[in-house]
């Protein structure tokens, strides 16, 4: 089992030798090591004992010995024997094992779990990881605070009843701006033992696996058995991402990791806030900043976002849109902040359709005329909706919008709103 209070675990480091001669031979567990470890700096290659890097057969064999260790977790191995064995892929279960536990009937599954606990309808889970997205002050941490005062105050949250008992927050702010956001948020002093905030400053000394095994630990002690929610914002200063490493497919699922296991093994809801990517849209899977494969690892994702062209007067109005593997997320809701409650606005079919419309026709109000490539870019959604909506502006005569250009190959389009003469 990961102990969170060693870097490098120890049975890793007894594989990754290079040489028999090295160290004694001994015996002990093969744990299944991990890909991806956290240094200081964040996430960072496994490292052998002598700090070269691995090759591309100690690679493979590195990938053997998790098969191995993940297909017969309690066998004991030299641990500077050979690696891997000739028969790596076919290795025995050991005597006595039972096979049937690790293949389950429907009936079975059924009776081992639940329907879907919601928190809150479409938005978080017991269970299930929750990722929401969104551009720089768009209003994702309002949002996370405004959700967990709504289960504080037992009041609506998006016209829903949010329903837990705990709530543990991890923040990359520290005590003078979050101070200011909770009080923003309406949360006052008098929640007592219900809301546990953890600032990042606390736990500049331990890794990313660290910080999740002491929430676990936490959680185990006090609240075993409670509805319990964790708030993870944000993923990229949490974990020490850096670019590059955002865009890393490997070490952003690495990042995940601990995560989806501690929804799964706790049965607690995990809403994870990430950073959306410069016109990245309104799809929840390509508005993330950088790799989307963490996206893939949540069960609930949701994008935030300013609706496009809204007079000043609508500053506190935003665009919710999700998918997910679960039934009863939504796929598009305008949302507005009312004091400290968040309320719906509109949900219906066509309504994405009806919401770009009127986005060109109040871009076009303003600048005239734009190119089509222009206008995707600016008004937000799908290139297919905002096209969609384009091709319906100019078939209604009484829009006043017309299109040019396109005759040749690059020839771009040209949307023009003509004001009608009173």
């Amino acid at each position: 089992m990961y102990d969170p209070d060693e870097r490098i675990h120890p049975p890793v480091a007894g594989y990754l030798s290079r040489s028999a001669t090295e160290a004694p031979v001994r015996r002990t567990r093969v744990d299944p090591p991990e890909l991806h470890t956290w240094g200081p700096a964040g996430p960072v290659p496994v490292p052998t004992p002598d700090g070269e890097p691995l090759s591309m057969e100690e690679t493979k064999a590195l990938i053997n010995r998790m098969q191995i260790a993940l297909a017969q977790p309690d066998a004991e191995w030299l641990a500077n024997e050979p690696w891997p064995p000739e028969d790596a892929l076919s290795v025995p279960c050991p005597a006595g094992d039972d096979l049937d536990r690790y293949f389950l009937t429907p009936k079975e599954v059924y009776a081992t779990s639940s329907p879907t606990d919601w928190i809150a309808l479409g938005i978080a889970a017991l269970g299930a990881v929750t990722e929401i997205s969104g551009k720089p002050k768009a209003g994702k941490t309002s949002l996370g605070l405004g959700l967990v005062r709504a289960g504080l105050y037992r009041t609506p949250f998006l016209g829903q009843r949010v329903e837990f008992d705990e709530v543990v927050y991890i923040t990359e702010q520290g005590p003078t701006a979050l101070r200011e956001q909770i009080e923003a948020a309406g949360i006052g002093d008098d929640v007592v033992d219900r809301l546990h905030f953890v600032p990042v400053h606390t736990l500049h000394d331990k890794s990313w696996p660290e910080r999740v095994a002491l929430v676990e630990r936490f959680l185990t002690r006090r609240f075993q058995g409670k509805r319990v929610m964790v708030v993870v914002d944000t993923l990229s200063k949490l974990a020490r991402l850096k670019e590059k490493q955002e865009n890393d497919a490997g070490a952003v699922m690495a990042a995940y990791e601990p995560l989806n296991r501690l929804a799964q093994t706790l049965n607690v809801a995990v809403v994870v806030v990430r950073h959306a990517k410069k016109g990245g849209g309104d799809d929840p899977v390509d508005a993330v900043r950088g790799s989307n494969a963490g996206t893939g690892e949540a069960d609930i994702v949701l994008h935030l976002a300013r609706p496009a062209h809204r007079p000043s007067g609508e500053a506190t109005k935003r665009m919710l849109s999700g998918i997910g593997r679960l039934e009863g997320i939504p796929e598009l809701l305008e949302i507005e902040r009312t004091g400290t409650e968040y309320v719906v606005l509109g949900q219906a079919p066509g309504f994405e359709i009806d919401r770009v419309r009127a986005a060109i026709v109040r871009y076009l109000a303003v600048f005239g005329a734009a190119a089509e490539a222009v206008l995707i870019e600016e008004v937000g959604g799908s290139r297919t909706t905002v096209r969609t909506a384009l091709a319906e502006l100019v078939e209604d005569v009484t829009s006043g919008i017309t299109r040019e250009g396109g005759a040749k190959k690059g020839d771009p389009l040209v949307y023009r709103l003509t004001l009608a003469e009173s």
